[in-house]
């Protein structure tokens, strides 16, 4: 099977999480990922039709999941940079 393409509605849902992630102020990362891999899983079930994990044994992405890791990927490392920041901010402020 082919790697699945996100879709539109997997795509608002990363970009709102992270944004309300960075909102909250006892968002954790773990949560953040876990909710992501989730949607993940639910959006691919509804564009497949199949009922593939997206994850392995091992905790690794499949290779079906590939764009789904790569957009998570990314939305973490977004997410964990601009807490830093915020972070950094905040002790300069104090």
């Amino acid at each position: 099977m082919e790697p699945i393409a996100p879709s539109k509605l997997f795509v608002e849902f990363v970009l709102s999480s992270v944004k309300a992630a960075l909102q909250s102020e006892v968002q954790s990362p773990d949560a953040l990922f876990r909710r992501l891999w989730g949607a993940a899983s639910y959006d691919a079930y509804i564009i497949s039709n199949a009922d593939e994990p997206l994850i392995d044994s091992a905790g690794m992405a499949t290779h079906i999941a590939d764009h789904y890791a790569r957009m998570i990927r990314i939305a973490m490392k977004d997410y964990c940079e601009r807490q830093s920041n915020t972070y950094v901010e905040q002790r300069k402020a104090a």
